[in-house]
């Protein structure tokens, strides 16, 4: 699915035009004692459609579910402001540079939120300034429009991530790994768009909703990469954001670690694909998290990226270029791989990291040789490896 940018509906453009207007067919009976809003501030660029939510209460401290409101704006040249599609929701659209003072009233009550509109950005510092919360530290900076908590979470949760993988203590080896890494999350779709302008990159369609883009200070180009994402999230829970961003991050360190992603498809997806299904405690341990991964193996049967019947040989399947990576998803790696060497039980616990460390240094250049030396590292073959992969399935419950 497309992203477009928001479509406002001709009566709340009819009413923005005019700076403001009314909340058709509120609530009367209970009229509004008090009202708050989800935004202490607005940043946003010419073109942004920003929502801002009323909680509207009564004299008892009854929440109002469709309260009567009045939409204002101090400066309607530079920003408009008229009732949104949802009940208790006003509709934001920036029009020019500068600041203005948006006003939502009801029943001789008003609640204001100033906004400060900027011209399109030239660069990703401009970009930065449409973000009120913002963290950074040693490896990993944090921008984000959803919320000052949810960003210190996404923040503590990345620079451990971060320290994990680049201090080369889990799977991926230090060689050639980006320098730092800046995340943002947004809820405002032409955010996105703005900041892909900034990528200097082509993409193919606009992102989806949920979707993620990245691009670097050199896109891919050498030992000083920052990487950047740019991040669509407009419902999901931080959980979902965390898990969504890990794998990123970790297919960002695969990148540049892995000399040929085509020949090693299995590794470069199925390693990525276990950090998605993962949890990181602190900074020096990480486990797989069973449900979420079960989600990814079992929920989707028709579109399952790891075939529940796919025998480990499967990891020899050369990537085909002809079907491009919808191959890596679906067929290109087999479940012993992404799971058992990938564990960090007693069996299997660090035979991986060798293997990785060997391909990084070009002591292992074939995908084949790289299964040769994992059936070797594992002391078993494909068969045996493909039934603890079914033993490991039936003890949780997969």
């Amino acid at each position: 699915m497309d992203l477009r940018k928001g479509a406002v509906p001709l009566c709340a453009l009819a009413l923005a035009a005019c700076g403001g207007g009314g909340g058709g067919g509120g609530d009367n009976v209970n009229p509004v004692n008090q009202m708050s809003v989800d935004a202490k501030e607005l940043r946003a660029f010419i073109g942004d459609l920003k929502t801002l939510r009323v909680d509207a209460t009564d004299l008892l401290g009854n929440l109002i579910g469709n309260p009567t409101l009045t939409w204002s704006t101090s400066a309607a040249g530079i920003a408009t402001a008229a009732p949104g599609t949802q009940p208790s929701t006003g509709a934001i659209t920036a029009v020019s540079a500068g600041g203005a003072t948006v006003t939502v009233s009801s029943n001789g009550r008003k609640v204001d939120t100033p906004i400060q509109v900027y011209a399109k950005p030239e660069s990703v510092a401009d970009l930065q300034k449409v973000f009120p919360w913002f963290k950074t530290g040693l490896g990993v900076s944090t921008y984000s429009d959803i919320g000052s908590a949810e960003n210190d979470a996404r923040f503590a949760h990345f620079s451990s991530l971060w320290t994990y993988m680049s201090g080369g203590t889990g799977l991926l080896p230090t060689s050639g790994a980006p320098s730092s890494a800046e995340f943002y999350f947004t809820r405002d779709v032409n955010v996105l768009l703005q900041g892909r302008d900034q990528c200097n990159a082509v993409f193919e369609t606009p992102p989806s909703v949920g979707s993620v883009m990245s691009c670097s200070d050199g896109m891919w180009g050498g030992p000083e990469t920052t990487e950047r994402w740019f991040y669509v999230a407009p419902s999901n829970p931080l959980s979902q954001d965390q898990a969504q961003m890990q794998h990123e991050l970790a297919e960002a360190f695969f990148e540049h670690a892995v000399p040929d992603e085509q020949e090693f498809a299995w590794l470069y997806k199925g390693s990525t694909q276990y950090y998605e299904a993962g949890v990181l405690s602190g900074s020096t341990s990480f486990s797989v998290d069973v449900a979420s991964l079960k989600k990814r193996l079992v929920a989707d049967p028709t579109a399952n990226w790891v075939p529940s019947t796919a025998p480990s040989v499967i990891m020899q399947t050369p990537y085909a270029a002809t079907a491009g990576e919808k191959t890596i998803h679906d067929y290109s790696y087999g479940p012993a791989a992404l799971i058992l060497f990938l564990q960090t039980d007693s069996t299997y616990a660090d035979k991986l990291r060798p293997v990785i460390d060997k391909i990084v240094a070009g002591t292992i250049t074939s995908n084949s040789a790289a299964v040769t030396e994992l059936l070797s590292t594992a002391g078993k073959t494909a068969q045996q490896l493909d039934d603890d992969y079914a033993a490991w399935r039936t003890a949780n419950a997969l």
